[in-house]
Parts: structure tokens; sequence; C-alpha cells
């Protein structure tokens, strides 16, 4: 694994502690770096087009963190605007939920660099409530 699959790793991992114990809507890019051991400047890197994909699929995906008594959830129906080129100096996510109806959580996100400019806009939906022959694709953890 390079360095940059380890911060990235350690990224996400701190991202998803950090969201057992604070809404994802209240978090930081800097607590998350806290968190993971790192500072907000490891996370400039340069992101390309699979890895910006990723990022905005976990980003809509956290949305539905809160709906995970209901079952596994997925993401699906994503949509991806890339409005502006995201520059190799990083880039940073925001994303909220705009609606749920029945197990379907639908979000948005945007893509901001970090002179807060946005650069991409995201929408999709995260199916919640998986169980029975559907979950039994996701092994247990």
């Amino acid at each position: 694994m390079t360095d940059r699959q380890k911060t990235l790793t350690a990224g996400i991992e701190a991202a998803l502690k950090c969201a057992e114990t604070k809404p994802w809507r209240d978090l930081t890019l800097a607590e998350i770096a806290e968190a993971a051991g790192l500072k907000l400047k490891d996370f400039h890197q340069v992101a390309d087009k699979a890895e910006l994909a990723a990022a905005i699929d976990l980003a809509l995906g956290l949305c539905a963190v809160g709906h995970a008594a209901e079952g596994f959830f997925a993401t699906r129906n994503i949509h991806i605007d890339l409005t502006r080129p995201v520059e190799s100096d990083g880039f940073y996510i925001l994303s909220k939920t705009t609606q749920k109806i029945g197990k379907h959580v639908y979000c948005e996100a945007t893509v901001y660099d970090w002179q807060d400019e946005p650069r991409v806009f995201a929408t999709g939906m995260v199916r919640t409530g998986i169980r029975g022959r559907q979950a039994q694709r996701f092994p247990p953890a």
C-alpha cells in the first residue's frame, strides 16, 4: 500500500469512527485528520476521477449512517456533474440529506477546492433497510 493509500484509508476509517459520536454535518476535515493522527495538509493530494467518485459515493452514503439500525444500506442512482476541474492541491466534500421517502434517502454533495470554490455537484439515493436475501450479498464484518 502506498503512503497516499495509507493516508486515504486512515482518513476514511477516522471519518467513520467520528461519525459514530458526532453528526456527519458537524464534522470538519480537521477533526477527521486529528482522529486519524494526521495533519490537515496530509489530505492535500492529487485526486484522480476514480478517487473523486469513490469519495462522493462515500459522502452520499454517510448521509444514511443515521438509518443504520434499519439494516444495511447502499448508494445507487448517483449522478455526478464535474463542472470544473478539481485541482491537484486537494478538495473537501459537504453532503446532506434532502429527503427521505420510505427506505430511500435522497442526498446531495458538493466538492470544493481549498479556496472554498465549488467544483463538482452530485446527487444520489441511498437505499436503507436492506435485509434478508438482499443482505446476503454483504458478508458480516
